[in-house]
């Protein structure tokens, strides 16, 4: 049994997972026939899809061979290029996204202004726009070059040429 169009998530182990502790609340994600497939297909192939940081390295192998400017090796932050793959935007992406939902101080940082005085809680300070425009335009790439590469449309050598002036 193989994943049918749009339900590959049906199909890793952690979306099976929400599924079961949403529907626990009364909200379902998956029907159940796909909880069916999904629990057959990973009952034949194991654990299911890997984790996205493998996905990504996975993307990077495949795609940094077949497209200039996307780096199929960038397994370290300190690698040049490591803002030019998958790998090394969700490592980026994930980290400090993701410090608010796990219990971790800096997931306070932005809500929280601590002086030799006083502690003041408020409301999230404005984040600083650069990052955005730093990780935007390449995310948008990465998903230009794979589909030049599978139906020709659009140009990932015009996509590459305007996020360079972006970042310039």
């Amino acid at each position: 049994m193989a994943p049918g169009p749009g339900n590959y998530a049906a199909f890793d182990k952690w979306h099976l997972k929400e599924h079961r502790d949403w529907a626990k609340a009364g909200r379902p994600l998956l029907n159940p026939e796909e909880v069916r497939e999904s629990e057959a297909w990973l009952d034949l192939h194991g654990k299911g899809l890997p984790d996205v940081a493998t996905r990504a390295k996975y993307a990077d192998a495949h795609w940094g061979s077949r497209l200039e400017g996307w780096h199929a090796d960038a397994s370290r932050m300190d690698v040049e290029g490591a803002w030019s793959s998958l790998r090394g935007l969700y490592r980026y992406v994930y980290r400090r996204g993701s410090q608010a939902t796990h219990s971790h101080h800096r997931g306070l940082d932005p809500f929280v202004t601590v002086s030799e005085s006083r502690c003041e809680l408020h409301r999230e300070r404005v984040p600083e726009a650069k990052a955005v425009w730093e990780i935007a335009p390449r995310i948008l790439l990465f998903g230009i070059g794979p589909s030049e590469a599978t139906i020709g449309w659009p140009s990932y050598v015009a996509a590459r040429e305007i996020v360079q002036r972006c970042l310039e």
